[in-house]
């Protein structure tokens, strides 16, 4: 096996400067989308003029102030109807190939980790530089450029893991898309918006479609792109699930719920894990478990975890990759929201503010806070936790009493500790939705 003996730091200094010499310092952008979930409102649509080339994008407080009218009783509007609102989120960021500040924080930083190591091959350290590297790369704020668009029900038949379209395939592609954003973007590169599709539109879609068979019906494709300028046709594509007004819902962690992160084993071994493992492991049983659910009991899925946004393209690969059911991705903004509980406690609760008439199973693991942010969500939502289940992490007897004194006073059938996922398989049967 090659190997890869981390330089000193003068070493990487010494190989920054000769890389520096190099005439031209290229960049390149790169979009990358969460995978997200749709949810339905009774409301008046508000359909507004599409931004013309050249126009500058509204500013934060315009966009709210817009959202704030929109919910205002309008004169001679269409009667409320529902409306599928499709999120849209995304990563636009530019990443630098070359240039002296990049090699040599990044040969600084490989040689300060290098204790951590464990996997020495050469395609451990190009697993470093790609991921670091994401923590170095600058967010693409150009306003007016980026454009989100519905492609409609998902195609079973089409693969678009390695899509390499031009502008002009592009074009080709979003030339029908009735409903679209020109999405704001923040400082760090990321948008978060909505499109909002009738439910009229989706009825049409539906009979459209036939039976079905060559759509994944409870899927939204959309695809974002740079429209003008410089790497104009530059893209990804992305799904949103569309999630029912009623039934069940699972919020689950990632990092050793289904995910083996060894974030309960420390700092170093998290960072190992994350920087330098080529491939990432799922808990065996924890994709099997979550298709069953998926399956049997029409269950939503939010995966949330406070891993940086900058890991999203790795998770994107080990979800899609260990075919774990379909659902909202929501990553933490490391620079802004330091607390990982308080962070935790926010979205999971913010969801159940979006899907009011919805029930949660609370998933995590025995090896972080997980029991007592759950604990907390449950004393504010009694009637709406269906069930909470905690992995136990290498059936480490003091995590689970500290599980256990977490939720102490909930109902015990409220809530299980579990180390073997198939164990839980039976539990479909509480979940099920009445016809």
């Amino acid at each position: 096996m090659t190997t890869d003996t981390a330089p000193t730091v003068e070493e990487s200094v010494a190989a920054v400067s000769l890389n520096d010499q190099a005439p031209v310092v290229t960049s390149q952008v790169v979009v990358t989308l969460f995978q997200t979930s749709s949810w339905w409102t009774d409301e008046v649509a508000v359909v507004a003029d599409k931004p013309v080339e050249g126009d500058v994008a509204a500013s934060a407080d315009q966009v709210k102030e817009e959202s704030a009218i929109a919910t205002e009783p309008i004169v001679n509007a269409e009667p409320a109807a529902k409306t599928l609102n499709v999120h849209v989120r995304g990563w636009v960021h530019i990443h630098k190939k070359a240039g002296f500040r990049r090699n040599l924080l990044l040969g600084i930083s490989k040689r300060i980790l290098s204790p951590i190591r464990q996997d020495r091959s050469r395609l451990a350290s190009q697993v470093f530089e790609e991921r670091a590297g994401a923590f170095l790369d600058g967010g693409f704020t150009e306003q007016g450029v980026i454009r989100v668009a519905i492609l409609g029900f998902k195609k079973r038949s089409v693969d678009r893991s390695n899509s390499e379209l031009g502008l002009e395939a592009v074009e080709a592609l979003v030339k029908d898309a009735q409903f679209d954003v020109t999405p704001l973007m923040n400082s760090s590169g990321i948008f978060d918006d909505v499109i909002r599709i009738p439910e009229s539109v989706m009825d049409e879609w539906r009979k459209a479609a036939g039976t079905g068979e060559d759509y994944h019906m409870h899927q939204l494709e959309f695809i974002a792109y740079k429209k003008s300028g410089s790497q104009a046709g530059t893209h990804a594509f992305s799904v949103c699930t569309i999630v029912e007004e009623t039934g069940f819902s699972i919020i689950t962690d990632l990092d050793d719920t289904i995910k083996d992160s060894d974030v309960y084993r420390g700092p170093s071994a998290a960072l190992n894990n994350a920087l330098f493992t080529p491939s990432s492991s799922s808990i065996a049983g924890m994709s099997v478990l979550y298709n069953h659910f998926a399956a049997d009991c029409a269950m939503a899925f939010h995966y949330v975890s406070a891993s940086p946004f900058q890991l999203l393209d790795m998770i994107n690969n080990f979800l899609i990759g260990d075919e774990f059911p379909s659902g909202s991705v929501t990553l933490r903004d490391v620079w802004n929201q330091a607390s990982r509980k308080a962070y935790k406690d926010e979205v999971i609760k913010g969801l159940f503010t979006k899907y009011p008439k919805r029930k949660f199973i609370l998933i995590g693991d025995a090896g972080e806070k997980d029991a007592e942010v759950y604990a907390s969500v449950l004393k504010t939502y009694p009637d709406r936790v269906a069930k909470i289940l905690i992995r136990s992490v290498d059936n480490d007897e003091a995590k689970i009493k500290i599980v256990h004194k977490a939720l102490e006073g909930v109902a015990p059938n409220m809530y299980a500790v579990f180390s073997d996922p198939a164990s839980l398989h039976s539990l479909s049967c509480e979940f099920k939705i009445e016809d």
